[in-house]
């Protein structure tokens, strides 16, 4: 061991108690940190490596604890967890709160626009799921009958009919 930390924490593993709630919270907070998404690719790099290291039983010289979970949850947040990938913006943890909330502002801002100028608004959101799921796949397909299109085409059309449909029954509702 080349370093003062020990190779005793278990990484693979989140830092808190999964049990109780306020473990999961605070998990659910560092992995989703939108602070992430303005890290540079050179610090994204360095916790990569700092992560794939420490895997391994290399220890950087002077690294701490806090600062390898710092860099674990870095990691979490921007490489795919299955192929070790860095994922684009869009799909990464870190990118999940400023991103809905965008698209729920939008979509709530906009509620009341004209239907020709709506469709964008419940487009927008299943093209964002899609790029998750496409970027979050596992590598073995689960779906073996239907192509990312088919499902990308319909999740699209139904989120429009569905919206359009509520709309215009909500009319009908007493007040």
């Amino acid at each position: 061991m080349s370093g003062d930390l020990s190779l005793d924490i278990n990484i693979k593993e989140p830092r808190w108690d999964q049990s109780t709630f306020l473990g999961r919270a605070q998990h659910f907070f560092f992995v989703t940190d939108p602070r992430n998404i303005l890290k540079s690719s050179e610090s994204l790099e360095d916790a990569r490596v700092t992560v794939e290291k420490y895997s391994l039983g290399v220890v950087k010289p002077g690294l701490t604890e806090d600062e390898l979970w710092r860099a674990k949850y870095i990691y979490d947040s921007a490489f795919h967890p299955d192929t070790g990938e860095k994922m684009v913006v869009v799909g990464r943890m870190s990118a999940q709160v400023p991103m809905n909330m965008t698209i729920t502002g939008c979509m709530l801002t906009f509620y009341r626009a004209p239907l020709k100028k709506r469709p964008w608004s419940q487009w927008d959101f299943p093209t964002k799921i899609k790029v998750i799921f496409f970027l979050s796949r596992t590598v073995t397909p689960l779906c073996k009958h239907c192509t990312e299109v088919e499902s990308y085409i319909f999740s699209c059309f139904t989120s429009h009919d569905l919206a359009l449909f509520s709309r215009r029954n909500s009319n009908n509702l007493p007040q």
